[in-house]
């Protein structure tokens, strides 16, 4: 009894299995898939049994997947030096603000250039707080 069970359980299923799909496209330009045909519609196509599989489907989906892994590693690779410049230039935003601030409120600046001070000229000194106002409108404001 539960043999014969069984196989009636395979049969059913089988015919389903077997059903015919339909496909058609609504008025919006969606795509519908059916296992009914659409009443009045009369584009409906019917897809054919067992269609055709593409014997190298697989490794096609495999090389996909390794190329589309690929182009996300190169892009978390870009963020990760974008970030890292993002950082060091906003360190160097914060340098250069400090060395400002330093020229504006000390009368005499100098630079250790092999082990010696130099003291700066008015103009030297003026020159350098101009570049430095540069750079950080250029890059920090």
């Amino acid at each position: 009894m539960r043999t014969i069970f069984i196989l009636g359980l395979l049969a059913i299923t089988s015919l389903h299995a077997q059903a015919q799909i339909y496909k058609w496209t609504d008025a919006n330009g969606k795509v519908h898939y059916s296992d009914k045909d659409v009443v009045g519609n009369g584009s409906a196509l019917r897809v054919p049994k067992g269609a055709a599989v593409d014997p190298d489907a697989k490794t096609k989906i495999l090389q996909y997947k390794n190329q589309l892994d690929g182009k996300r590693d190169l892009q978390q690779e870009k963020a990760e030096k974008e970030q890292q410049q993002l950082a060091e230039l906003q360190a160097k935003c914060s340098k250069t603000r400090s060395q400002l601030k330093d020229f504006e409120e000390v009368g005499l600046v100098y630079q250790v250039k092999d082990g010696e001070r130099k003291y700066l000229d008015h103009a030297e000194k003026d020159a350098q707080m101009a570049q430095m106002k540069q750079f950080l409108k250029d890059n920090c404001d």
